[in-house]
């Protein structure tokens, strides 16, 4: 929980700033340590409510966690108890019928088909096969870092590749 102590009383302190237009202007040293250190002050405001709605969201997951687990044990020893008997009354209710489920109160209980499937045993063999039958099955995809290592290694930039150097950019480190 947030303690009220802990926190600044926002009094529409950001419509405060966010009105105000952006001003060019130079600053001395003391005045920009103070812009930084205003600046840090908020960034430890944020750190320290997104740290506590973590704490907060981490308590509330672990009991939903526990919960879902009890849950979960009791849903499990009932089909494992009582499923076979559930898919027997469905053999019977259904024999002889198109119909492929039986409706209840509570639900419904029957029999889907599931579709064809492929599974891949010998990922080299079904590749040689794919390459001669079927090359729609075969995707290529080309990694970035392998290249940038070898345009680093060799100054070499291959074509249909572009090398992007690192730059400069502007930062503030609160202390």
């Amino acid at each position: 929980m947030i303690a009220e102590t802990e926190l600044t009383p926002i009094d529409n302190m950001a419509d405060e700033f966010t009105d105000m237009p952006a001003v060019d202007m130079t600053i001395s040293h003391k005045e920009a340590n103070y812009i930084l250190r205003r600046i840090a002050g908020e960034r430890r405001q944020l750190a320290l409510i997104a740290e506590q709605a973590a704490d907060e969201i981490g308590r509330i997951q672990a009991r939903a966690n526990e919960l879902k687990q009890a849950v979960a044990a009791r849903e499990e020893w009932l089909v494992a108890n009582y499923g076979h008997i559930l898919e027997d009354f469905a053999r019977q209710e259904l024999e002889g019928q198109k119909a492929r489920s039986v409706s209840l109160l509570a639900g419904k209980v029957g029999f889907r088909k599931s579709p064809a499937s492929v599974e891949i045993v010998d990922a080299d063999a079904a590749l040689v096969w794919a390459k001669t039958n079927c090359e729609d099955a075969i995707k290529e995809s080309i990694l970035k870092t392998p290249i940038k290592k070898y345009i680093e290694e060799t100054g070499e930039v291959p074509t249909g590749v572009e090398y992007l150097l690192g730059e400069d950019k502007f930062y503030m480190d609160m202390a």
